[in-house]
């Protein structure tokens, strides 16, 4: 087996009191609240995986791995007082940011 982490940083207003649906593979497998982590085994081979809150997501990322190869993700809103608007509305699609960790 491999498997997936997810990390959400904790922090900020944005979407602070909600949760994040994770999407692996087409199926919500989790949910992550601020400052929450999860970690989910998976088979070996080509995977996709993005998070959603509402009409917001992040962007797909597919995730390669070999057996016992752990690939290690964080998240947070990119939307602040300022932005919310654009992230809320044409930035939806790119709302959250996710990123693989260096060293994963």
């Amino acid at each position: 087996m491999a498997s997936i982490t997810v990390q959400r940083e904790l922090g900020g207003f944005t979407d602070h009191l909600r949760s994040y649906k994770v999407v692996l593979d087409g199926e919500v497998v989790g949910r992550l609240l601020a400052g929450e982590y999860c970690a989910f085994e998976v088979a070996p081979g080509s995977h996709e995986l993005f998070l959603k809150i509402d009409w917001g997501r992040s962007e797909k990322v597919i995730v390669s791995l070999a057996a016992d190869q752990t690939a290690q993700f964080r998240c947070a809103p990119r939307g602040n007082v300022l932005t919310g608007l654009y992230w809320a509305t044409l930035g939806s699609s790119r709302s959250i940011e996710l990123t693989e960790v260096a060293g994963s």
